[in-house]
């Protein structure tokens, strides 16, 4: 189904008054504004996001597995325990993002922008880092990050 944000900023207060969780289900938002929005907890399973918006949009703990976010903007956008399992990340900007716990085993990131994120106890096992920028991201935290494929340089924060 297609939409764009005000249908989005509907569904969000809809969602709001019966307190029910956000359901944006494999919606196509491709190219869409949604910047600055709340979508906390919200079920974006399976949709497509290619190039959208979500500069400082909040997505803390938001389904998005399986997702399409391929040079998506989600430039200091609140991640924090997102599901991202098996996404499509590629080229997405992710730059100063909260991906703080986040679940992102098996995403595709190939060259997606990490500049200055925080990836503390993100879990990126079996995901495909190839040419990412992960330049000054916090990469700490209780969780040890899995980064394979990743060749580390200098310029990474790995201290806490």
């Amino acid at each position: 189904m297609m939409m764009n944000r005000d249908r989005v900023i509907r569904e969000i207060r809809a969602a709001r008054k019966y307190d029910r969780r956000i359901n944006l289900q494999e919606v196509s938002l491709g190219g869409a504004d949604l910047s600055y929005l709340d979508l906390e907890d919200a079920n974006l399973r399976g949709a497509s996001l290619e190039g959208a918006i979500l500069q400082c949009a909040d997505l803390w703990g938001a389904d998005l597995r399986g997702a399409n976010l391929r040079g998506a903007d989600l430039q200091a956008a609140d991640l924090k325990e997102a599901d991202l399992r098996r996404a499509c990340l590629v080229g997405a900007n992710f730059q100063a993002a909260n991906l703080q716990e986040a679940d992102l085993r098996l995403a595709n990131l190939q060259g997606a922008n990490l500049q200055r994120a925080n990836l503390d106890g993100a879990d990126l096992e079996g995901a495909d880092v190839r040419e990412t920028d992960f330049r000054g991201s916090r990469l700490s935290g209780s969780r040890p990050v899995r980064l394979d494929n990743l060749s580390v340089d200098d310029e990474m924060d790995g201290g806490g």
